[in-house]
Parts: C-alpha cells; sequence; structure tokens
C-alpha cells in the first residue's frame, strides 16, 4: 500500500511539473497579430456625398472623406503637421521664399491607365484660379496671386508675389485628371458628371454609389503600398443621432467622426473604441469694432483675460 501511494505521489508531481513547464513555455513566447489582406470594412458617415471632388469637398465631410481615399495632391499632411511628397517626389524653395519647384514622380497613373504629368497640376490650378470658380474664396484668392509654370512634363514651378510661410500647406490639395476634364470650365465642373465617377490617383477607386453608400476597392495602379483592406464600403445616414442608432444594430463596424455634442454617448457604448487625432482648424471669435464697447483695447483685452479657455475644453469638447 506504501509503495502505491509513493507511485501516485510521483505522478502527481510530475503533473504538477509538466503544467508549470508549459505555463512557462506560454509565459515566455507573446503573440503577433500581423494584418493581411481583404476583409470589408463598414463604416457610418452623418450625411451624403454631394461632389467627390477635392476642389469642392470643403462644404461636406461625406465627400472629403471620399475624396481624400481617391485622390492625391502634390504633397500630403503627415500627424504633426509635416509636409511630405506624394505626388511630387521632391521640391526646391528659393532663398527669397518666392519660387517653389516641384519634380513629379515618374510612376504615378490615374486609376483609368493614363500618366500623371504637370499638364494634371496646370488644370487643376488654373480652375481655382478661374474667375468663375465656385469654390472657397480663400483658396482661389490665395492661388490668384501664384503663376504656375509648365517647365518640363515632370516639374511645375511656382512663382509667389510675396512670401507666405503657409503656402505649402496648400500644395496638399487634391489633383485632378486633365486628359478628363481640360475641356471643362470651373463652373461647369463643380456639376460634371465626374465629381459621381471620380478618376484619381489614390489608393482607392470608388466602385459604386448610391443614395444610401458607396463602396471602394484598392487601387491596383496605386503608386504607394496596397491597401489591406479588400473592400470599403461608407453607408450613409441623416445625422449622429442615427449614425448611433445603425450601430447598435450592427448596421456599421465604425463611425466617422464623434461630435462634441455626441462624445457622452459615444464614451458609453463598451464595445466602440475610440480615437483621437489632431484636426486642421480653429475657432474665432470676431469682435464688432463698430460698436463703441470693442473699440477700447481694454474691453478688448478684458474679455480676453476672462476667458476660460480649459474649461470651454472640459466642459463644452468633454476634454478634447
Amino acid at each position: 500500500m506504501l509503495h502505491i501511494r509513493w507511485q501516485a505521489l510521483i505522478a502527481v508531481l510530475g503533473i504538477v511539473f509538466l503544467g508549470i513547464m508549459l505555463a512557462s513555455l506560454a509565459f515566455s513566447f507573446s503573440t503577433v497579430e500581423k494584418p493581411d489582406y481583404g476583409g470589408t470594412y463598414v463604416e457610418g458617415i452623418a450625411g451624403h456625398p454631394n461632389a467627390i471632388n477635392p476642389l469642392f469637398d470643403q462644404y461636406n465631410s461625406a465627400d472629403r472623406d471620399l475624396a481624400a481615399l481617391v485622390f492625391d495632391g502634390l504633397t500630403r499632411t503627415e500627424e504633426g503637421g509635416a509636409i511630405k511628397p506624394d505626388l511630387a517626389s521632391k521640391w526646391d524653395i528659393s532663398p527669397d521664399r518666392l519660387v517653389y519647384t516641384f519634380t513629379l514622380r515618374s510612376d504615378v497613373q490615374w486609376s483609368d491607365g493614363a500618366p500623371f504629368t504637370a499638364d494634371d497640376v496646370l488644370y487643376t490650378i488654373q480652375t481655382i484660379q478661374s474667375s468663375d470658380y465656385p469654390g472657397l474664396s480663400h483658396i482661389a484668392d490665395l492661388w490668384r496671386t501664384v503663376a504656375i509654370t509648365k517647365v518640363n512634363p515632370s516639374t511645375v514651378r511656382f512663382q509667389l508675389s510675396e512670401p507666405f510661410a503657409p503656402f505649402m500647406d496648400y500644395t496638399t490639395i487634391g489633383l485632378l485628371p486633365a486628359h478628363r476634364l481640360k475641356p471643362v470650365s470651373a463652373s461647369e465642373l463643380q456639376v460634371s458628371a465626374f465629381n459621381r465617377h471620380p478618376i484619381g490617383t489614390g489608393p482607392f477607386v470608388l466602385d459604386e454609389l448610391t443614395a444610401d453608400h458607396a463602396t471602394l476597392s484598392p487601387n491596383p495602379r496605386y503608386q504607394g503600398s496596397r491597401p489591406y483592406l479588400g473592400n470599403l464600403v461608407f453607408k450613409f445616414y441623416p445625422d449622429y443621432e442615427s449614425l448611433f442608432a445603425a450601430y447598435g444594430r450592427g448596421e456599421i463596424e465604425g463611425i466617422s467622426e464623434i461630435s462634441p455634442e455626441n462624445i457622452i454617448q459615444a464614451r458609453a457604448m463598451k464595445t466602440l473604441t475610440l480615437y483621437n487625432a489632431r484636426v486642421s482648424g480653429y475657432s474665432v471669435v470676431f469682435l464688432n469694432l463698430d460698436k463703441p464697447r470693442f473699440q477700447q483695447p481694454e474691453v478688448r483685452q478684458a474679455l480676453w483675460y476672462a476667458t476660460d479657455r480649459q474649461r470651454i475644453i472640459d466642459d463644452v469638447l468633454h476634454g478634447q
């Protein structure tokens, strides 16, 4: 009987030792997740597209989201505001900051197979400079002070009338295909069928656009890294309340943007992961200087010092 008990004890100790060894091995190896190609991501957007065109998308966030995936600019803005090459491979700036010379990439094609050239840059900028351009006035006002020259098929030059520090930010605007749009005037472009069937150089192409959704797939001619997603679907809803309801029903996997007034509701949704990102913009209070009270510098300074910015961030923007 004693002999049997010793055998049982040895067996138990062996099992415990084996368990410890397996646990040690499990903790010594970490699981690494690697992305794979394919799959479909469905995102909800508050609003509906009107013109998928980088020259007019400033009015509409749905247009802006789609255009950002279909079109590229000479440059792009990285997180933190750094300007990086996109359709331009490099650029030179004159010592007086008046002349900007861009060398274009030689490996870029439009999604219909046509080569990207300096003519596309000229068409886009000259459209903005046109007197009948119906887009944002401040964009047109800047570009109308700039002379653009085609040096050769792969080089363009911008001549500024005076130094302008933010000029490189303006070179991030998406470019349009001259071979498709050259006969189209600025006023006609806003209502052109091109805006519903765009041709771009971006990572995705628009396959389908209906009243309630848009479907995109990777651009096979894209010069950059191939997107991992096999398809990207945007579903359109009239407002943010409808977006949250759709997410709750499982119709969408993500929400394009959370406005400050909806942040509390979004934080309460345990399955929704929120990501923060800086946006290019600012909020301004304009004081009517025709009013006598605002003509006094001391009054304006008092209002400035009395504004509790941190409270606005904490209470109105909920920490954003």
